[in-house]
């Protein structure tokens, strides 16, 4: 009977003994294409990204990937010098470089054959590169478009978000096309709500937004061909608020390279009128002073310099809302560099709670 009562002692010292990251080896995670909900372990989570698919091949953020097979975000590096993504976990180090096919997983050299890219500040790629150097197996379900991943032989089911809206959203295009100018602009048309004024109002806000992007065209230049391409994210969307982001690529033949903007909007659907940032705080609250506390913490976890000391909430303060967080934006150039796009620093609703209007 003692030894038996030893056994079961020594058994459970070792498995308190074990690190987290071994149970996180079990971890099932299911990205959709074009949704900023992903799901770990059946939890649904929000992200500032979206998985796409390009020439036949499923791209996800890699930052959002690691984190769910248990990569900790410390563990998660950007060398901007090198163009250069490092992973460490378990003592296992994962490294990759923007444009290169060259996969080095703890000293192993393997090619892949899509080379990681950056969008919207985010870096992307097949989830299997990642995933299988991490021990996991890749998935595809094609009816729900979705990645899945999962340790071998126990990948999970497909699962996709359900809008907690009252309405719904298809999605609009204006293009354009000559010698002087292309536009192709996507955004979202609201319907069948019960308040068609209400309705109405949020298309407007909507409809002015786009307008706005068809003015950047400067129709007095004639010499370069300009593009203007935008497309948005649905980043919350319940029967109450609406809220999302365009981004706005704009593009003079000859450049470099694109400029590119980020654009949030959020609307109150009991009011149809769009949010300002201090209408979210109670207006006892000096919501700038509470920010700006957050947000410095914010920055110095960023793997770069900024280009410029941070100055704070600005007076029109660019942001959206997600599920579970306020997202705070600043358009590249501002703080950060091209190569990873506006700045945009994330402030979980819990840490806010005691702030915000209920």
């Amino acid at each position: 009977m003692k030894s038996k009562l030893f056994l079961m002692l020594t058994l459970a010292v070792m498995l308190f003994l074990l690190p987290i990251s071994s149970f996180a080896a079990e971890n099932q995670v299911i990205f959709n294409i074009g949704s900023s909900v992903y799901f770990v372990n059946d939890q649904a989570n929000n992200m500032d990204a979206v998985p796409f698919t390009e020439n036949g091949r499923s791209f996800v953020p890699v930052r959002f990937l690691a984190m769910s097979l248990g990569v900790s975000k410390g563990d998660i590096k950007w060398l901007s010098a090198e163009q250069k993504v490092v992973l460490t976990k378990d003592g296992k180090i994962i490294s990759f470089t923007i444009g290169s096919l060259v996969l080095d997983s703890n000293g192993t050299i393997s090619n892949m054959d899509v080379a990681p890219i950056i969008r919207n500040g985010y870096t992307y790629l097949p989830a299997r590169y990642v995933a299988e150097a991490l021990g996991y197996q890749v998935g595809w379900d094609q009816n729900s478009q979705s990645v899945l991943v999962g340790p071998p032989g126990n990948m999970p089911k497909p699962k996709t978000a359900v809008s907690e809206g009252n309405y719904t959203i298809s999605e609009g295009n204006y293009t354009e096309d000559n010698k002087k100018v292309g536009i192709d602009i996507k955004y979202p048309v609201f319907a069948n709500m019960d308040d068609k004024g209400i309705e109405k109002s949020v298309n407007d806000i909507i409809s002015k937004r786009t307008d706005v992007y068809k003015s950047f065209y400067h129709q007095d230049d004639e010499t370069y061909k300009e593009t203007i391409f935008a497309t948005y994210e649905i980043t919350k969307n319940t029967e109450d608020i609406v809220s999302l982001y365009f981004v706005i690529s704009l593009y003079m033949e000859g450049a470099a390279h694109p400029n590119n903007l980020i654009d949030g909007v959020t609307v109150d659907l009991k009011t149809g009128k769009e949010l300002e940032l201090k209408n979210l705080f109670k207006e006892d609250v000096n919501y700038k002073q509470v920010l700006d506390e957050i947000l410095r913490q914010k920055i110095e976890e960023l793997d770069y310099e900024l280009f410029a000391e941070f100055k704070g909430i600005e007076e029109e303060q660019g942001f959206y809302m997600t599920g579970s967080s306020l997202v705070i934006y600043y358009q590249e150039y501002v703080y950060s560099p091209h190569v990873v796009g506006p700045l945009r620093l994330e402030i979980p609703f819990d840490k806010i709670a005691a702030y915000v209007i209920a």
